[in-house]
């Protein structure tokens, strides 16, 4: 084998057989004697070996296969079945149910708006500039400081207690049953004015002059209708705001009331004479089966 420099323009040496076979074991083949050369020796070879070149081959396959093959996306390629659903499909709703309750509250609706076009703001004005006016006149009205205007006033300054402002005695005392005691309290005042008729009602224990005696409506069941109103109102208000202060002068009303009744029916025997024979037929003053 002839080695040769790359830096050096020299003549060629020939090396030694020993180096070669010293440096590169696996291409010498048996031990030479010392100075001998024999042609049993493998020539060095530099080239790729068939293992490589089969190697080689392969991959230049593989990478030609590939170039050739065109990409295609693993989502296209699956199946229909084997792809996930990810439509979305809205809830079910019955539309049945929610277009029967826009009708029943459009239904609704019309109504009110109907009854409240029915309703004559003028005719409501009138009765209530007549209720006020007959109210100052029976108020007016009869033999001064002989109408039992002490138990009037009283009666007002309870009112007036009971429409203040909250004091320092109120506490948090509040429940579920107020509002409904106060409309109920509100509803029967309302209606006892109703039957009595406005040009009769007054404050006073005595009736109004050229009064009628009314035994219809609430007044089949107690005497005193619209003092049982009075007191349910004010037991209701003084329990939707909580305040002790004004449930002990509910009670205190109450009390005053009683007391009231029993002046005011003694001018009511007097003025009609029919009133002891409504008294038997209607025993009780306040509350049926009670008082």
């Amino acid at each position: 084998m002839v080695l040769r420099s790359h830096h050096s323009n020299r003549t060629p040496t020939m090396a030694s057989s020993a180096f070669i076979l010293s440096t590169t074991p696996f291409l010498s083949g048996p031990r030479l004697r010392s100075g001998s050369f024999t042609s049993s020796a493998r020539p060095l070879s530099l080239g790729v070996s068939p293992h490589s070149r089969r190697v080689r081959t392969t991959l230049r396959a593989n990478a030609e296969t590939d170039e050739k093959t065109p990409a295609t996306d693993s989502s296209s390629a699956s199946s229909p079945e084997e792809r996930p659903n990810t439509t979305f499909e809205a809830p079910s709703f019955d539309t049945d149910v929610f277009s029967n309750f826009v009708d029943s509250a459009q239904s609704r609706i019309e109504d009110l708006q109907k009854q409240f076009s029915e309703v004559d703001s003028d005719e409501l004005v009138e009765n209530a500039k007549e209720t006020s006016t007959g109210l100052i006149d029976n108020v007016l009205a009869g033999d001064w400081l002989n109408r039992g205007e002490l138990y009037g006033g009283i009666q007002l300054v309870f009112v007036i207690l009971l429409l203040r402002s909250p004091g320092g005695l109120d506490g948090l005392v509040s429940f579920l049953c107020g509002p409904l005691i106060l409309f109920a309290g509100a509803f029967i005042s309302g209606k006892s004015l109703w039957d009595l008729g406005r040009k009769q009602l007054s404050i006073w224990p005595a009736p109004v002059p050229n009064g009628d005696l009314k035994t219809n409506g609430l007044y089949e069941y107690v005497r005193h209708p619209m003092y049982s109103g009075l007191i349910l109102a004010s037991a209701g208000w003084s329990v939707s705001t909580g305040s002790p202060a004004r449930l002990a002068l509910t009670i205190a009303f109450a009390a005053f009331l009683a007391k009231k009744i029993s002046v005011e029916e003694e001018y009511l025997l007097e003025t009609y004479p029919e009133y002891s024979t409504y008294c038997d037929k209607v025993t009780n003053k306040i509350l049926p089966g009670i008082y």
